[in-house]
């Protein structure tokens, strides 16, 4: 099984990427698989709508190490587990997503997969960034 991890370089400091990628109320801005955020069940579990039907979304809990992993259980009973990272760099941060390659993935899905990731990323740094400057 092959990993890559992709990260990306964001003009904010550590804990504002933190916040903004914890809040699930954002996820669909930055992750178009996502298509709305219906509810939480107060666990933090969130209930999300995807293209396959809805699906549940769980960050770990909040902590001061930029630990932003976060899971996704399918109806199908599937689940996916997916490490991100957002680092301190002074005025600037760092975030990271390790992808994996899973089970029967190809290469060229594997390779769509890291695509879709690159472009999740570029989208959180803009959206950021943008925000930062207003």
């Amino acid at each position: 099984m092959r990993t890559e991890t992709l990260s990306v370089l964001i003009h904010a400091p550590a804990d504002q990427v933190d916040r903004f990628v914890r809040d699930v109320k954002n996820l669909p801005r930055w992750v178009p698989f996502f298509t709305s955020v219906i509810r939480s069940d107060k666990s933090g579990v969130w209930l999300v709508e995807t293209p396959d039907g809805p699906a549940e979304f769980e960050f770990v809990a909040a902590n001061p190490f930029g630990v932003l992993d976060h899971t996704i259980r399918f109806a199908s009973g599937a689940s996916l587990t997916n490490p991100m990272r957002v680092l301190n760099n002074g005025d600037t941060s760092v975030l990271t997503f390790t992808v994996f390659q899973v089970n029967a993935m190809t290469e060229q899905q594997f390779k769509e997969d890291l695509r879709l990731v690159k472009k999740d990323l570029s989208t959180i740094r803009r959206l950021i960034e943008t925000s930062s400057q207003a």
